[in-house]
């Protein structure tokens, strides 16, 4: 037996030991007279020759491939997909999309972190879907002022009592409009120990989770009439494709520059890209553009679509 392939046996042997056995480095360099860092060294020495060779078996190779294909593209930490409705369907598209990002979130959370949350129906689904835990050193924060509008069940303030209450968690509301009625009106809002203290602890989140608003008569923001016509069309005239947290921005994820940002009680585009993690939770045709341009800008890290949307920001 020549010299070559007694170090091939050897390695088979550590391989087997290691991957089929199950037993730790520690445990093969006693049985082998090795030292465990020597035993390290073959093992990667196995790899590199393929008598090891590692094989994936994906749950979903489609999607698996498809998700890692936008990962890659975007240079983001996780995409997670779920399928799309057929026919495409707004309400459970947002249902499905609640249930992935719920479970997402959770798997995210050690306890002692702090969670900023903005608005919307699909992060209202999302705190719909959690189930009850005990976090007690977790805090949920208002990342954004409230709306103002009939529709309270989307609106910041009780989506952080919600996921506060689910969560056994402690929350912090921000006690402002989201947009007042002036820039004066604005600086002397965040002069307001309570509003102040509650932006700061939002800005240094360790986890953000927002929804993606788009451009079009769909969007939260228009249909709650925050902004008049003329505004919206004024925004889309600059170049907006989207909004996080009312922060609109242009098709590369850059915030435009418009009289509203000066009316905004809330954590603004640069704050957010600064947040550990960002998980964006939205889907469908009609925000595929949106949030491709919140990719391009790196105002989300973690990506919940559905597959259809996930093609079309490869493809389209």
């Amino acid at each position: 037996m020549t010299l070559e392939s007694e170090n091939r046996r050897l390695l088979y042997k550590i391989a087997q030991a290691y991957y089929e056995d199950e037993l730790t480095q520690k445990q093969i360099g006693k049985r082998l007279g090795l030292s465990r860092i020597k035993v390290s060294r073959l093992l990667q020495r196995a790899r590199d020759l393929k008598v090891v060779q590692i094989k994936l078996e994906s749950y979903d190779e489609e999607r698996s491939s498809l998700e890692h294909a936008v990962e890659v593209r975007y240079g983001i930490d996780e995409v997670i997909t779920i399928p799309t409705p057929q026919p495409e369907n707004t309400d459970r598209l947002t249902h499905h999309l609640g249930m992935a990002a719920a479970e997402c979130l959770l798997r995210s959370i050690q306890g002692d972190e702090s969670i900023a949350i903005t608005w919307g129906h699909t992060l209202a689904s999302v705190v719909h879907e959690l189930p009850p835990r005990s976090f007690p050193g977790l805090q949920i924060i208002q990342s954004i002022g409230g709306l103002n509008q009939p529709d309270f069940n989307i609106d910041g303030s009780e989506l952080v009592r919600r996921m506060a209450q689910t969560l056994d968690a402690k929350p912090i509301l921000l006690s402002s409009p989201g947009i007042v009625s002036s820039h004066e009106v604005r600086e002397a809002l965040l002069k307001d120990p309570q509003i102040s203290k509650a932006l700061n602890a939002a800005a240094k989140a360790n986890i953000a989770i927002v929804g993606v608003g788009a451009m079009n008569k769909e969007s939260v923001a228009i249909k709650t009439g925050i902004f008049s016509d003329e505004e919206i069309q004024r925004l889309r005239d600059k170049g907006a494709v989207g909004d996080i947290g009312l922060n609109f921005y242009n098709i590369n994820g850059e915030r435009v520059d418009d009289t509203i940002n000066g009316k905004l009680i809330g954590l603004e585009l640069d704050q957010i890209r600064k947040i550990t993690r960002i998980i964006g939770v939205a889907g469908g045709r009609i925000k595929v553009e949106a949030i491709r341009a919140a990719l391009r800008g790196k105002l989300i890290n973690v990506l919940i679509t559905d597959e259809d949307t996930a093609s079309r920001l490869l493809h389209e």
